[in-house]
């Protein structure tokens, strides 16, 4: 709603349509890409060579395969946000100590 009322309308349709790919695909989602050496995954809007922009959506995959979204950003520049990767890392790794 945030993103929306600041006029950020085309970045809330492009999570969307990764939230859709990422649905329907899992980890063969296009938008998907693994974080090196981070328990994470980032949908990002670019790395399918369709809508540019720094629309990212921080997610993991529990071990039944299931896609667990945690934060999402929209920014320019390719240069992702290191509170939200500190978040997202202490989400996924704080998740997979309870198993």
């Amino acid at each position: 709603m945030e993103l929306v009322a600041a006029g950020q309308q085309e970045a809330v349709n492009t999570a969307i349509r990764m939230l859709t790919d990422l649905y329907l695909q899992g980890h063969q989602s296009s938008y998907a890409k693994k974080l090196q050496s981070l328990p994470i995954w980032e949908l990002k809007s670019h790395s399918r060579g369709g809508s540019k922009g720094g629309t990212r959506i921080y997610f993991y995959f529990r071990t039944n395969g299931d896609a667990v979204i945690i934060n999402a950003e929209v920014k320019a520049g390719d240069t992702p946000s290191a509170s939200l990767l500190k978040e997202a890392t202490l989400v996924a790794m704080t998740d997979q100590e309870r198993k």
